[in-house]
């Protein structure tokens, strides 16, 4: 094969590639998951099998390995498995700062709970990798949008609690911030077999001043013996305006000696690492735990409302599966 030849055909298998990827994220969002499934695997199909349009009677080309796992993976699926019921239930014990920058922090047991039904799924945060999530949304009513071997993507819609001025004497004279509704979508990319990167983008549908926030990540994820599997992961974190001003900011009302009124605006607010285990107990009880540190940055750094810009976070847990 002369050099044209092979510079034309990578040029159409990448021409194919970003096709597959921009169709289905197309697809994806309009919720036409059965023809998306069609036209993956047709896209996916043409990235591995680009002809040689030079020659009428050159012979077709076997693709190399990396090709032909394409860059869904292996097809694109959406059957999800049986569609029966699973749940899983629990206990978890927390510890973590009473708000994002505080010095003071507090333990908290809470339940853990979830169901699935094929690729719908409900329950608190932390259910999605037991309930066999493709990519994490976080607590709520999740689905998955669709999963490939290496893409794969989901939507969750989620009670998010707000913060009371009562929660911390810093945050005294505050208004609070409202609890609200956040629709969560989640992305995750495996680009080695332990290696993936993801985004998680959140919205405020209430405009409670909640507004948009979103996660940077790259995780990875292996086994320690034959019963515990972990993961670990770091990444950054970025708000809004909206979203700052509530969590980091102080209106003019607020303010007081000691607190002056500050408007941070939108920017990366943490960077953050993390980890987590989870440890089977024969066929149905697991322990998981989960431990990590983030570290404000910036504007969010330099909030009067930030005393310790460092927040540590703790969780070991109990839960038991239906199968």
């Amino acid at each position: 094969m002369n050099i044209t030849t092979s510079n034309r055909r990578s040029g159409q298998r990448r021409l194919a590639q970003r096709s597959v990827f921009w169709a289905g994220l197309a697809l994806a969002g309009a919720g036409l998951l059965a023809p998306g499934q069609v036209l993956a695997q047709a896209l996916d199909q043409a990235l591995t099998q680009v002809p040689d349009q030079t020659s009428a009677s050159a012979p077709e080309a076997t693709p190399a390995p990396a090709a032909a796992f394409g860059f869904f993976g292996p097809g694109l699926r959406l059957d999800f498995g049986a569609q029966d019921w699973r749940y899983v239930l629990g206990a978890q014990l927390q510890h973590q700062p009473s708000y994002s920058g505080s010095a003071d922090s507090l333990w908290r047991l809470k339940p853990m709970w979830g169901v699935r039904w094929g690729r719908w799924r409900l329950g608190t945060g932390g259910m999605g990798g037991l309930l066999g999530a493709a990519a994490d949304a976080g607590a709520g009513a999740s689905t998955d949008l669709f999963r490939g071997a290496r893409l794969s993507s989901s939507l969750a819609l989620r009670w998010e609690n707000g913060r009371s001025s009562s929660d911390d004497v810093a945050l005294q004279g505050l208004a609070d911030v409202r609890s609200t509704v956040r629709a969560n979508l989640a992305t995750r990319y495996r680009f080695a077999p332990e290696w993936s990167v993801g985004l998680l983008v959140s919205q405020d549908l209430l405009g409670r001043g909640g507004g948009l926030r979103s996660d940077l990540s790259v995780g990875t994820s292996g086994r320690l013996g034959e019963h515990t599997r972990w993961t670990s992961g770091v990444g950054l974190s970025m708000g809004d305006a909206r979203f700052m001003a509530a969590r980091y900011g102080v209106p003019v009302t607020g303010a007081r000696p000691g607190r002056p009124a500050y408007d941070p605006g939108g920017g990366v607010y943490e960077v953050h690492w993390g980890m987590g285990t989870q440890t089977e107990l024969g066929s149905r009880w697991a322990v998981t735990s989960a431990w990590g540190i983030g570290h404000l940055q910036g504007v969010a750094k330099d909030s009067p409302l930030t005393v310790k810009p460092n927040n540590l976070h703790f969780s070991v847990g109990l839960v038991w599966r239906s199968q």
